[in-house]
């Protein structure tokens, strides 16, 4: 039983994704709260798999209390799922830059954002098309910025060839079976490579943060 905290300041959003909680096998509802402050002391235990929080807080990002929790860049406990309202949202982005395993839409239907939930848990994650198109730009810019093509795959936090083709594929729009199906590999791979690709944007700024602490 996965065990599910609602880090949520909409109470309509809220009461919505403790619904689908508790309709959904296999997933529990480990506590709520609408603000870091008051989710901090009750989270502290591990006795939560998986956050679902608010991109935008009252009083912060839900990536400080992650990076709190798990340690700054780390991975475990608890993942971290963003609720957003647009993929053209900055704080999207940014979230899943500084550590989130995925996100669910507001107007995603219960059984998609259920689906999401278990997809997390299972170790993949969701990535649009429209998000796959930023991911494929910020990697882009990333890699003119750095001057150094030749030896790009070299660098953990360059995608490998493989990648870049999953990440143009999703770009396009193309279907996760479908997709599966040209790269002969399996949906579930696919959602695997997905969360690898968020990492490496993560490892990124890791590496950029410790080489400015370093000079």
């Amino acid at each position: 039983m996965s065990r599910i905290f609602l880090l949520q300041h909409d109470p309509v959003a809220a009461e919505r994704l403790c619904e689908i909680v508790l309709r959904t096998s296999g997933l529990k509802l480990a506590g709520m709260a609408r603000t870091l402050a008051q989710a901090r002391p009750m989270l502290q235990h591990g006795t939560s798999d998986l956050l679902i929080s608010d991109l935008r807080l009252a009083d912060g990002r839900p990536t400080t209390l992650t990076d709190e929790l798990r340690g700054p860049g780390r991975r475990g406990r608890p993942l971290l799922l963003v609720a957003a309202r647009s993929f053209e949202d900055p704080q999207l982005m940014y979230a899943l830059r500084h550590g989130a395993d995925g996100y669910v839409m507001h107007g995603d239907s219960r059984a998609a954002t259920a689906g999401v939930i278990k997809l997390v848990l299972g170790g993949g994650s969701p990535m649009s098309a429209e998000l796959a198109r930023q991911v494929k730009a910020h990697f882009a810019a990333s890699a003119a910025g750095s001057g150094r093509a030749v030896v790009e795959y070299q660098s953990p936090a360059q995608l490998t060839p493989h990648e870049k083709a999953l990440l143009s594929l999703l770009a396009e729009g193309e279907a996760i079976h479908e997709i599966a199906r040209a790269l002969r590999v399996t949906t579930q791979q696919i959602d695997v490579r997905v969360r690898n690709i968020y990492r490496k944007m993560q490892h990124e700024l890791r590496a950029a943060s410790l080489s400015l602490v370093t000079i």
